[in-house]
């Protein structure tokens, strides 16, 4: 029971801290999209909703806070939390912010919709994947914001589950690539960074599938798995992002 207590002391503490960060996030995502109203209401454009904008830039911000969330260790384990409350914590934080941001950025979206009933752009972020340059790079460039988008005015419980699971899987990626930086120094974290964004990009091409959305050629493998088969992939290559994230937590070198 203890343990439980500790564990929900981190998360809370780690949510509240990164919330601090994600408010001035979505603050900056406001402002410039208020600038993006603006200059289209007086040029007569069309332009993104808030919750698309936030959508685009959503993937890059939970990898960096990713990888800040790895410093949060050395703190905890010098005030006596055990490296398992530790990894509890940050992962129902991580499962906090994931949530909270598509749903805030819905709500904020459905409130410029009422008052201000804008001319907002039809957004085609699926079709781009079939766009993007046909080398494995391009494609791992473009894949922090052109991840599966599900339109929220046609299915918004989807659209925001399919939001918060691309932002948590950044998040943890982030997490993952710190984690492996600060145990087994650069090597390991080169190779981690590698083989994260292959884990990754091919998790993005299993959703798509999943939502029947078009697939990358360099992925058009997943285009032949039945739909069960896929969401157990997804959760499976997940589970071990975050597996491989405690692994390497429980014996992280403690910087004092």
């Amino acid at each position: 029971m203890k343990q439980n207590r500790t564990s929900l002391k981190v998360a809370f503490d780690m949510l509240w801290t990164q919330w601090t960060w994600t408010f001035g996030f979505l603050g900056i995502v406001l402002l410039i999209h208020i600038f993006n109203m603006v200059r289209g209401a007086i040029q007569g454009n069309e332009f993104d909703n808030y919750y698309n904008s936030v959508f685009v830039a959503g993937n890059i911000y939970m990898f960096v806070i990713g990888i800040i969330s790895i410093y949060f260790l050395s703190y905890y384990v010098e005030n006596g939390v055990t490296r398992k409350n530790y990894f509890t914590g940050a992962f129902l934080a991580a499962v906090g912010i994931a949530i909270t941001i598509p749903v805030v950025s819905f709500l904020v979206s459905m409130v410029e919709q009422l008052f201000f009933n804008p001319s907002f752009r039809v957004m085609e972020i699926n079709s781009v994947v079939t766009d993007i340059d046909d080398s494995i790079i391009g494609y791992l460039i473009g894949s922090f914001v052109v991840s599966p988008y599900v339109d929220p005015t046609a299915h918004w419980l989807l659209s925001l589950a399919i939001f918060s699971l691309n932002l948590f899987i950044y998040y943890i990626f982030g997490w993952l690539i710190s984690a492996t930086f600060n145990r087994f120094r650069t090597i390991g974290g080169l190779a981690t960074i590698v083989i994260g964004l292959i884990v990754v990009i091919f998790l993005d091409a299993c959703i798509r599938h999943a939502l029947q959305l078009p697939t990358p050629m360099w992925f058009s493998l997943v285009d032949f798995f039945s739909t069960p088969l896929t969401v157990f992939i997804i959760l499976f290559l997940t589970g071990c992002m975050l597996l491989a994230i405690r692994l390497i937590t429980s014996r992280a070198p403690i910087k004092i």
